[in-house]
């Protein structure tokens, strides 16, 4: 019985040979049969192949081949940086993904966009902690093809675009994702990096269009700080300012005074400006009259 539905395209690209292991490996990942391996993680016990494994992720084969104890015990726990659930799909693609028929997230399940966004940052963490290249590669080219679907919608130049449901899509689906991307409170932050470059990508060239819908994009940018202050940096679009909340070590560029102390808040911030030089270096300065008047750049500061 197959679990995996290829399309003709896809079939054609495999010989009979890789057809029947893909085949294969699918039986043996439903049903664990032959199980030299056991993995476990949050309370789940995965009965895996360790030649399945390390033929497509680093880290398994560090574990099962290198002397560690796992490779002469068989069992590998994962704890605390990884979730079970995520283990799973990391599992879930090693067994049946195949990249060169270019079968790779459809190893999972026809995804929306909303579902994809969803368990993006995650699902891309746990590809670069479980050092599986092909997945990491998957998941960059998914999400630029569906940031570009969504261009192309606020740009009007997709068959739908017309459609107010699907233009409120192409605005929540990918800007959600951005206030997870841009949540500096996130502990893994730093690993979201290149997911959250593209996202940047994407709102700087639709800027224009994500700007005029006000509210609308406002919204986002107030939930995504970070976001804003990525924005002045790179654009120095200073109207996005206003949703910046300076971190509490920030002081004035020119008193050294701390620019806020309590704990940030969206609207009740204090008085403060920002100013972003010619290397997108964004600079603080508080509300003091002296302070105030020493800013001399002209047309790239904004006062909050």
């Amino acid at each position: 019985m197959s679990f995996i539905q290829l399309s003709d395209e896809q079939r054609k690209r495999l010989s009979d040979e890789q057809y029947d292991q893909l085949l294969l490996h699918a039986k043996l990942f439903h049903t664990g049969e032959g199980g030299d391996s056991v993995v476990i993680c949050d309370g789940i016990t995965l009965n895996l192949h360790k030649e399945i494994l390390c033929s497509r992720s680093d880290y398994f084969e560090a574990a099962f081949t290198d002397g560690f104890k796992e490779s002469r015990s068989g069992v590998l726990v994962l704890q605390e940086v990884v979730t079970a659930y995520f283990v799973c799909l990391i599992v879930q693609y090693i067994y049946l993904a195949i990249p060169e028929a270019g079968y790779d997230l459809e190893a999972y399940w026809p995804m929306n966009d909303a579902e994809f966004y969803e368990i993006l940052l995650e699902l891309y963490r746990h590809a670069a902690f479980f050092r599986v290249q092909d997945l990491k590669v998957a998941i960059m080219k998914e999400l630029l093809e569906r940031l570009d679907e969504s261009a192309k919608v606020l740009f009007g130049v997709h068959q739908d675009a017309s459609d107010p449901e699907v233009l409120k899509k192409a605005l929540h689906d990918p800007m959600t994702a951005a206030v997870s991307a841009f949540d500096k409170s996130n502990l893994y932050y730093d690993f979201y990096e290149p997911v959250r470059a593209e996202i940047f990508n994407f709102v700087e060239r639709c800027y224009k269009v994500l700007s005029d819908m006000g509210d609308e994009f406002d919204d986002y940018l107030r939930r995504a700080p970070e976001l804003s202050l990525a924005i002045l940096k790179k654009m120095r679009h200073i109207e996005n300012s206003k949703f910046i909340t300076p971190d509490r070590q920030v002081r004035c560029m020119f008193c050294n005074l701390p620019i806020y102390d309590g704990p940030p808040r969206f609207f009740h911030q204090p008085e403060f400006g920002t100013v972003a030089d010619r290397n997108g270096c964004v600079k603080y300065f508080c509300s003091f009259s002296g302070c105030f008047r020493k800013i001399t750049v002209k047309g790239c500061f904004s006062r909050n």
